[in-house]
């Protein structure tokens, strides 16, 4: 359980790390595109490393939310720039999380695993800031310790404590397609929170990503049930 959770703690840090790296050259709504293929990285690294067959509403899902993510980081007027192959490194680092994740996640304690590695990520995150940051100090660690609380109870320790108890029950390529909801609850809370209104392309996008969600975990024959009953 500690090794798995070395492991998945490791993978978040490296892609946490890309990421933060490529947002200093690339736009959010670009990083938030970039970062939500690991919808796609999910299922295909399943079938490709523990040749898992993945479900066909899966595979149709996870296009159904890149879409989504397309329509809704073009809205904010989607550009490609420097620093997009960091960004897309550090998708596959949190699709190898989730994967982590999935294939340990049966045999292990969720709290014991999110301990070890919340933990894991966090010693590697201090060894990335002592090697590429420069001007670290306790003045500026203090100025912004409110944010690194927030983040770092909220954003790391309970989601992904929920993101491993969630696990428990859902398949990995499932968890990868929820969790870009991200970038919908972002969109949402900016409208709600600072006054930002969704144009209809990211309410396009919106609307993809959660029919992508309900699909991905709705058998087919369900669907086309519930089709002709409706008819």
């Amino acid at each position: 359980q500690i090794r798995a959770g070395m492991m998945s703690g490791t993978a978040l840090a490296v892609g946490a790390a890309l990421q933060q790296w490529g947002l200093m050259t690339v736009t959010a709504s670009n990083t938030g595109f970039i970062t939500a293929l690991y919808t796609i990285f999910v299922p295909f690294l399943s079938f490709l490393v523990f040749h898992k067959k993945i479900k066909r509403q899966v595979w149709i899902g996870a296009e159904l939310a890149l879409l989504g993510m397309f329509l809704i980081s073009a809205g904010e007027g989607f550009q490609v720039k420097a620093g997009d192959v960091a960004v897309f490194a550090g998708a596959i680092g949190f699709s190898a999380q989730i994967l982590i994740i999935g294939c340990y996640i049966e045999r292990s304690n969720p709290y014991l695993l999110s301990v070890s590695q919340l933990s894991t990520g966090g010693i590697w995150s201090f060894f990335f800031s002592i090697l590429f940051e420069s001007g670290n100090t306790a003045e500026g660690v203090i100025s912004g310790l409110w944010v690194v609380l927030l983040t770092g109870i909220l954003s790391l320790g309970v989601a992904h404590t929920l993101q491993i108890l969630a696990q428990k029950h859902a398949e990995p390529s499932v968890t990868a397609i929820i969790l870009s909801l991200e970038a919908v609850f972002g969109a949402l809370f900016g409208a709600i929170l600072l006054g930002e209104s969704l144009n209809p392309l990211q309410a396009a996008g919106c609307a993809s990503v959660f029919f992508a969600i309900i699909l991905s975990q709705v058998e087919l024959k369900t669907l086309k049930r519930l089709v002709k009953i409706r008819r």
